[in-house]
This record gives structure tokens, sequence and C-alpha cells, in this order.
């Protein structure tokens, strides 16, 4: 009976068409993924919005005779959930997308031994428009944004400084005495940054209010390496009061914390 018993098992492993030389297999194309020959996973993938579309790069390499980029727009991507698509280069743009949307993107390579396994996933929100000029337009709020948080672009990289070079904070007022013990910035105050700035072309900037930087904030947390907003208290109105909206989550502080400085992230209607 033992014996049997042994020999049904071994059949059953044997016929089960879930087991390919310990490689499991892909449906929609019958390749075994991470075969002995197949190639290796795609890495420095990277997805980059543009107006209705989105662009997918990732490092060629030279065992692949072509790649599979797979999405949806719920996360957590992988062979079953996902909509294929096809790419001869190691770039692929996807368009015909709703903007405002984000979507969610892995990365394989192909050759005659099967298909590699997916890569890391990326992410982008079709819809933002990055001008390489220190300003950033989304479309789904219809508004021009600085990349960065005020006076951290560097123009000859195209991206923003640390926090540390060097530290600009600003006050909610320029009335003496009630900031940070009266220390000032040679600036000026929040309201006259954003008001007196020519930025891209763009002299129409504002603070913007809660709403509009809690939207950034989230359109930001979508499209991470995007936007360089500091993880840190940026200054909002709801005139004429002043407040102070975290980076981290989203939250607002209470009024009272109009008496010390904070970020800036200054806003321009329209494209």
């Amino acid at each position: 009976m033992k014996r049997l018993l042994i020999l049904l098992v071994f059949i059953g492993c044997v016929n089960n068409p879930n087991i390919t030389n310990n490689t499991k297999t892909v449906n929609s194309n019958n390749l075994p993924v991470g075969a002995p020959g197949s190639p290796a996973v795609p890495i420095g993938v990277k997805a980059v919005s543009g107006n209705f579309q989105n662009t997918i790069t990732w490092t060629n390499q030279t065992d692949a005779t072509s790649f599979h980029v797979y999405f949806n727009t719920l996360g957590n991507v992988n062979f079953s959930n996902s909509t294929k698509y096809t790419a001869n280069t190691n770039s692929f743009t996807h368009t015909g997308l709703t903007n405002g949307t984000v979507y969610y993107y892995v990365v394989t390579a192909l050759n005659a031994a099967g298909e590699s396994t997916e890569s890391v996933q990326v992410q982008a929100m079709a819809g933002l428009i990055d001008r390489h000029n220190g300003s950033i337009y989304v479309s789904s709020l219809n508004q021009t944004w600085e990349k960065c948080s005020e006076n951290y672009y560097n123009a000859a990289t195209d991206s923003c400084n640390p926090p540390s070079i060097p530290t600009h904070m600003y006050c909610a007022t320029d009335t003496a005495g009630i900031c940070d013990n009266g220390i000032f910035l040679t600036s000026g105050d929040t309201w006259s940054v954003c008001k007196n700035m020519t930025i891209a072309g763009r002299s129409t900037w504002r603070v913007p209010t809660i709403a509009e930087l809690q939207a950034v904030y989230a359109v930001s947390n979508a499209n991470p390496g995007l936007f360089g907003m500091f993880q840190d208290y940026h200054w909002a109105t709801n005139a004429p009061v002043f407040y102070q909206v975290s980076m981290w989550d989203g939250t607002v502080k209470s009024p009272i914390w109009r008496t010390q400085t904070a970020y800036v992230e200054c806003v321009s209607d329209g494209i």
C-alpha cells in the first residue's frame, strides 16, 4: 500500500501542468519564466509622466530580444492582473491615458529560452509635464507649480538642491518680532516671495490654498522623484490666515504656527 501511494504522488507531480522545470508559466504566451538561459530581470526602470501618456524606460540588455511591459491602475502588478505590451527596445510610450490617473508598471525581458521575472514596480500619473525650467504643469489641477521648494531649484542639473544648501525658510508675515523671535530672511515674507518672483517666464505666482497644497502633495506622492518638495511644513493660506501643511502626510497645523518659519511652494494658475 505504501509503494502504491508513493507511485501515485509521483505520477501526480509529473502530470501537474503547473510544474514546468521548477519555473512558472505565463498563460498569455506560454513562455517559461526564469528558465535557464532566459534573460536577466530588467533594471533601472523609470516611468516619466507626459500629457495623456507615460514613458517607461529601462537599462538595455544584450541577452534579451524583446521586452514586455505590464500595467494596471491598481498597483501590485503581476502577470495575471495586468495588460501587456511588447517593446523591441528599452523604451515604451504608453499613450491614450487619462490625465490625473496613476498607472503602475513592471517590465520583463524575453528571448528564445523564456521570460525573466518582473522588474521592480514603477508608477506615474499621466498629465504631468516637467518643463525642465523649474516648473511642472499639473493638468488635473490646471496649475503650474514650482518643481522644488522655493529657492532650491538648480538650473544646471534641473534638479532640487538638498535642504542644507542653504536653508530657505520663510515667515508668514514681515511684522517684526513675531516670527522665530524676530529672525527674518532678507528675501522677505511668504506672500511677497511668491508675488514678486519670476520663474520660467511666469510672474503670476501666489501662495497656494490649503486644498491646493494638499492636492499637489497627493500628486507628488503618486510620482516619486518628479517634484522636489521637502517632506516638511510648507505655507498655505486661506486668506487672511496662513497655515502650515505637512508634506509628510498633508495634515494642517493650527494657525498658531504662523509665528514660525516654513518652506514655500508657489503656484500659478493655468498652463
